[in-house]
């Protein structure tokens, strides 16, 4: 099932999310001290209120992917530049839709914000830069899809790297000659329109029979890709009120110090979730082929082994997160967070639990708009009952009562619901569903906890850097066992 391309785009999709970890977690500080807290803190804001019009797709390109990877499964190469050229005629639109918002963001945003006088003048600039960087960056998003359609997720991640570090030396570069927050705007910018041509010109690479001309223009394809799209826009809008909600509970209940604390453990909760999204992706173009083909057998078999796959992932981090949560919470921004190592105990099993969804939501997405809609059902009850359960636990147990309203919902939601209404789609007992994701992973997960707290306690304090390097080697072993085990040629079928 998994052959050597898969495994390449898995490895470099996990990389790519690793580099722009790290260098966040380097570049980040240096960037605070170099800027001031004042200017620093209006790039975040600026950057957070133009962010929210990424949402004026409505879920239109996680569909691209989706729609091209069918097409091509069936030969249909006509389709496929169909979907590229209506994508791109939508995405224009809401780029143009993104300029005038900004304008109208532009009317109101000093009278809602409080900003410092010396800094008005460069709020005006930064929003007009950071809001043409998302109008343009819209349309061009229609290539990426095209190419993660195609499977070529090597190309797509090998460009993220060299445009993560490329954007982190600018940023350096620029703060230590003396620029300010505009320099970075626009080098960002910059950035982001060679990403763009780059990707265009790959486009063309991997589907010579692209072609981007008017005639291919199909009403009935945007409202196919929309009857989808729009569930997809419905579970992005569920991750963003089933986590980052949290904080508001608790900013609503407490102070912004205890919101700053929670806010450690949730954004180690986020790291780990963007690095599983990095290498989930990769199975979709494979879903949307199987379910194209009416080809059941493998469909049961990628559900069985990107369960795996995402399972083997999740828990090792779960168990860093347990073991070593609060030195390295310590040792990242010091003692007095470590409160929030037990709310990321707390949170770490509705991790696992999601992550490992992550493939069965996929499968469900490959399957169309008749199946997804329900999912999207379902991940807004889970919702609100994350945010009813957490306004009641929260009074009775603190901020930690939020991170258990979390796992209460989450994990019942992403352990039981969804596997079983995927196990219902594809004709499998969710019990053979157990069997052949959890029951053998979790062993291995065991093992590995035993052996971390072991050392742990024979070397209790051994330093960030000492540190680093056991976690670094304990992930080698760990992951190469796991593949010799589990996906390499001696237990796994290459397609």
């Amino acid at each position: 099932m998994f052959h050597r391309p898969m495994f390449r785009n898995i490895s470099l999709g996990v990389t790519a999310q690793a580099v722009s970890t790290l260098l966040a977690i380097f570049v980040t500080p240096f960037m605070i001290r170099s800027l001031g807290l004042s200017a620093y803190g209006l790039w975040i804001l600026v950057s957070s209120v133009i962010g929210y019009m990424s949402l004026t797709d409505l879920g239109l390109r996680p569909s691209i992917g989706r729609f091209v990877a069918i097409h091509l499964a069936k030969k249909e190469y006509q389709e496929v530049n169909e979907v590229a050229v209506t994508s791109l005629g939508i995405l224009c639109a809401c780029g143009i839709a993104i300029a005038g918002t900004t304008a109208i963001v532009h009317l109101f945003f000093f009278h809602v914000f409080t900003i410092d006088s010396a800094n008005i003048q460069i709020a005006r600039q930064l929003l007009w830069i950071i809001g043409a960087s998302l109008a343009i960056g819209m349309p061009l998003s229609v290539m990426d899809g095209l190419i993660s359609g195609c499977a070529r997720f090597d190309l797509t991640y090998r460009i993220e790297i060299i445009a993560t570090v490329t954007r982190a030396a600018a940023t350096v570069t620029l703060l230590l000659s003396g620029f300010g927050v505009i320099a970075l705007a626009v080098s960002n910018l910059a950035i982001q329109l060679a990403v763009g041509i780059a990707q265009i010109c790959l486009a063309h690479r991997v589907l010579p029979s692209l072609r981007i001309a008017p005639r291919y223009w199909r009403f009935s394809k945007a409202k196919e890709m929309y009857g989808l799209g729009i569930y997809s826009f419905v579970t992005g809008l569920w991750h963003r009120l089933a986590f980052t909600t949290d904080n508001v509970i608790i900013g609503l209940a407490f102070n912004t110090e205890t919101v700053a604390v929670y806010s450690i453990a949730s954004r180690l909760v986020s790291y780990a979730l963007s690095g599983s999204e990095s290498f989930s992706a990769v199975f979709l173009p494979a879903a949307a082929g199987f379910h194209a083909r009416g080809d059941h057998s493998q469909q049961k078999r990628l559900l069985f082994q990107s369960t795996k796959i995402s399972l083997l992932y999740a828990q090792f981090v779960a168990v860093v997160f347990v073991v070593y949560g609060s030195p390295l919470i310590q040792a990242w921004v010091g003692s007095k967070f470590q409160y929030s190592a037990q709310i990321l105990v707390v949170l770490t099993l509705p991790l696992v639990c999601l992550i490992a969804a992550k493939a069965s939501n996929i499968i469900l997405f490959a399957m169309g708009q008749s199946v997804y809609k329900w999912v999207a059902l379902i991940f807004w009850l889970d919702a609100v009952a994350n945010i009813l359960l957490s306004v009641m636990l929260v009074r009775i147990w603190g901020p930690i009562g939020v991170a258990y309203g979390t796992m209460f919902t989450t994990t019942g939601t992403m352990l039981i619901v969804i596997p079983v209404f995927t196990c219902k789609r594809l004709g499998i007992r969710y019990v053979e569903y157990l069997r052949q994701t959890y029951l053998d992973v979790v062993l291995l997960g065991l093992c590995l906890a035993a052996v971390l707290i072991g050392i742990r306690y024979a070397w209790p304090h051994p330093g960030l850097l000492p540190l680093a390097g056991l976690l670094t080697a304990s992930a080698a072993v760990y992951f190469a066992y796991s593949y010799h085990r589990y996906f390499s040629s001696k237990h796994s079928e290459t397609t």
